[in-house]
């Protein structure tokens, strides 16, 4: 305070202390009778005192703008709610997001459980269910496990669409219907266990009167013999036989022919009788095994003499197998 000029100036109050420094005179009077301190009078509540230049001071309102007025960030609990914009509206105390990066979003309180927010403009989402149909919604293919199993009618309708095989992996299908035309699938005892024949026929001018004949096996023209051992089939395979199908080229006119199917020498219960007047007979019923390797013949017995008739006998086992022979 050098620079400045006292002369005159009347200063009140204040005293000397013990050690020599002045006190009570760090007054607002005192301070603008010295130059130091604006006027006083007029003053607006308030306003803080501001360095307006390099010598001179000013009251007035703190500028939070003016980086050399204010240092530091003013806590929380002093600051004011402030307006917001962008995305949010409200203030600070109570703010709402109203976009999401520019997205408008629908307000809660009526939302559905369960929905999810999906695209439903170039910038608004909508809540809803997902849209599988949709292939902007979904990509790839959801795992089995996370799946629920398809229906009977959903597996044969995929089953109906199929472009190639389709492996099981070693399992079968089970609770098939009958196969009844060109095309369906076939049961298991529909094919092991379907009718099959053997034949077998011999030719000759009786089938043997009053006298045991056999049939030669899968001969064509040879003569019905008195022998069995020249007559004889051996069995590839298991069967079981279920009846005989017997045809001749001329009936018998007073006497029947008894057919009967042998196994090793012995008659079975495989039989079937031609009655007078018939060329054909089939009996059916009968349940023979056969083990694989068994030795089979077919008798014939004419009960009578009809020599005038010139019979042909042709002759067939029926069979199922046990297993696809």
């Amino acid at each position: 305070m050098a620079d400045v000029d006292h002369s005159g100036t009347s200063i009140t109050g204040g005293h000397t202390n013990a050690d020599g420094s002045n006190a009570g005179f760090m007054t607002a009077a005192n301070f603008t009778k010295l130059g130091l301190y604006p006027t006083v009078s007029g003053l607006t509540t308030g306003q803080c005192i501001r360095a307006t230049g390099a010598a001179t001071m000013a009251f007035g309102a703190l500028d939070l703008a003016n980086s050399s007025a204010v240092t530091g960030v003013l806590p929380k609990a002093n600051q004011g709610a402030q307006d917001m914009g962008g995305d949010c509206s409200g203030s600070t105390a109570a703010c709402t997001v109203a976009k999401v990066n520019g997205t408008t979003y629908p307000a809660g309180g009526s939302l559905t459980t369960g929905t999810i927010p999906r695209v439903t403009g170039a910038a608004t989402v909508a809540y809803g269910a997902l849209d599988l149909a949709n292939s902007s919604a979904v990509t790839g293919v959801l795992p089995a496990a996370n799946r629920a199993a398809p229906t009977a009618a959903e597996t044969v309708t995929a089953l109906a669409s199929a472009a190639s095989s389709i492996a099981v992996n070693s399992q079968k299908f089970t609770g098939l219907a009958a196969g009844t035309t060109a095309g369906d699938s076939v049961r298991y005892e529909q094919f092991t266990g379907s009718a099959h024949m053997l034949y077998g026929w011999g030719d000759a001018a009786a089938p043997g009167a009053n006298a045991d004949r056999f049939c030669t096996w899968g001969s064509s023209g040879a003569t019905i013999s008195a022998t069995e051992n020249i007559s004889q089939f051996c069995a590839p395979f298991a069967f079981t036989t279920t009846g005989i199908l017997n045809w001749q080229n001329a009936a018998m006119a007073t006497n029947t022919i008894t057919y009967t199917m042998r196994i090793a020498g012995v008659d079975t219960a495989n039989t079937c009788v031609l009655n007078v007047g018939s060329t054909t007979v089939l009996a059916t019923g009968f349940s023979v095994a056969v083990a694989q390797g068994d030795i089979l013949t077919m008798k014939s017995r004419e009960n009578g003499t009809e020599t005038a008739v010139t019979a042909k006998p042709r002759v067939a086992i029926i069979y199922k197998t046990s297993a696809a022979a």
